[in-house]
């Protein structure tokens, strides 16, 4: 019996005793069917089995190809099963490490935490920009306050685009800008009075002249008492508040008049940064009070994400009471620091107290941006300082903290210097009378020798005398 495939359809023909047997299976659209045939009638198939014939001829070749088809499969086969089980052999073999190299390779390339991020803009803008700014001269701080402020003004401009309706004019925004940088300016350039009155009665002039030929969509009035207080409020923020920063770096009086000099550790840090050391008034109110600003905001963040359960306020809901101690904290105990490392220009009660009122003064510029962000249903302000949002969200406790800390000076400078001076020496000088004529009435005589001696040699009338 020949077997054997041609394309779909096989073959079968044999002979068996004086018949002749064809098998042929009939292609896939028909039945399988066969002949048997007598062996008389065989010739009259001539035609037919010539075709059958040259099939059969055909078979070994079919079956040659069949077979080898058939061995290549199976050796493909095998050789894919021995690569998967000397795979798995490998990986076994290679353990722990080969699996966490392979898992490593596999997993996505973490993101930096936000955490770090705030932490290298804020060294980014306070070592690259603001730093050198404050030491190098006041016309190189008044440009980086002018910069900021801009920046700012449009940050300001965009939460009132939300909040009004209609909203303002475009030549309002630029207006205020303008009437903002011109304050600023006016501040280096001693022009300290008047400059606010002018520019809030230029932009209300303009409002009511611009503003007041707009129509409404809502079919309201075309200014509120929104419109009005914005821009009143929008210079005396972003224009009167930051010209402190300017008024308080150009405080020209020298360290030596209040016999503090700065210590080698901030001469070092000077040197090491290249920063020119400049040891005034000025300089040393304005590193310090922002230094104040950037420990209290910290120490407020991790103490309130540490201990942080008591709201403080429903105006920003992620602050915390104990945060809020936390910063308090670092803000004296900062300002302390400062004054220590420049010298002690101040007694360290005032320099107390001058932390405890940097800290109240930036707690406020806080929540006042937290208001108008959360009035304008804003998350951030902006998206310019990674990790921070935008000027306003990373300088917000600045706006109010300058003011504060540049009258806390002049009062300082002008009178409360010469009180604490004073009161100081008189204690200096009743407690070295009280020691010395203690000592001498203890070997010759009675206590009304000490009396007596105070008496005359502070002074001081009887009353006086017991007052102190």
């Amino acid at each position: 019996v020949a077997v054997g495939t041609i394309g779909p359809s096989p073959l079968c023909v044999g002979a068996r005793g004086g018949q002749a047997l064809v098998g042929m299976r009939a292609p896939l659209e028909r039945r399988q069917r066969q002949l048997v045939l007598p062996a008389s009638l065989a010739r009259h198939k001539t035609a037919e089995w010539s075709a059958d014939r040259a099939r059969t001829r055909r078979l070994p070749l079919l079956k040659v190809g069949t077979l080898v088809a058939t061995v290549a499969a199976a050796a493909a086969r095998h050789a894919a099963r021995l690569r998967s089980h000397t795979a798995g052999h490998a990986s076994a073999a290679g353990g722990a490490e080969a699996g966490a190299t392979a898992a490593s390779v596999a997993k996505p390339r973490r993101k930096l935490s936000s955490r770090l991020i705030r932490t290298l803009s804020g060294l980014v803008i306070g070592l690259g920009f603001c730093g050198p700014a404050v030491f190098y001269g006041t016309w190189p701080f008044t440009m980086m306050t002018v910069a900021v402020i801009a920046v700012a003004v449009l940050e300001y401009e965009r939460i009132l685009q939300s909040i009004l309706s209609p909203p303002l004019a475009p030549i309002l925004r630029y207006a205020h800008l303008t009437v903002s940088i011109g304050t600023i300016l006016a501040a280096q350039l001693g022009v300290l009075t008047g400059i606010f009155e002018c520019a809030a009665v230029a932009l209300l002039v303009m409002l009511l002249v611009v503003q007041g030929n707009t129509k409404n969509p809502e079919g309201g009035a075309p200014i509120s008492f929104g419109h009005i207080s914005s821009q009143v409020f929008g210079v005396f923020y972003t224009g009167y508040l930051p010209a402190f920063w300017v008024r308080l770096r150009m405080i020209s009086v020298p360290l030596a008049s209040l016999n503090a000099v700065p210590t080698p550790f901030l001469q070092t840090c000077c040197s090491i940064l290249h920063w020119p050391l400049n040891p005034t008034v000025g300089v040393f109110a304005t590193s310090a009070t922002a230094v104040c600003i950037i420990m209290s905001d910290t120490c407020a963040y991790l103490g309130g994400k540490r201990w942080g359960k008591t709201p403080l306020i429903l105006v920003s809901p992620g602050k915390t009471r104990e945060g809020m101690y936390c910063g308090m904290a670092g803000a004296v105990g900062t300002a302390l620091f400062c004054n220590f490392a420049w010298g002690s220009p101040a007694h360290p009660a005032v320099a107390t107290g001058i932390g405890f009122m940097i800290f109240c003064a930036s707690l406020l510029g806080d929540l006042s941006v937290s208001a108008m962000k959360r009035d304008a249903g804003l998350k951030d302000a902006g998206s310019l300082i990674p990790g921070h949002g935008g000027i306003l969200d990373r300088f917000d406790s600045y706006f109010f903290s300058a003011p504060t800390a540049y009258f806390c000076w002049y009062m300082y400078l002008k009178a409360l210097r010469h009180f604490v001076d004073a009161t100081a020496a008189l204690l200096r000088s009743s407690f070295f009378q009280f020691n010395v004529v203690k000592h001498k009435s203890s070997l010759s005589g009675p206590s009304c020798q000490y009396r007596a001696c105070t008496q005359r040699n502070l002074g001081m009338s009887p009353k006086l005398h017991e007052r102190t």
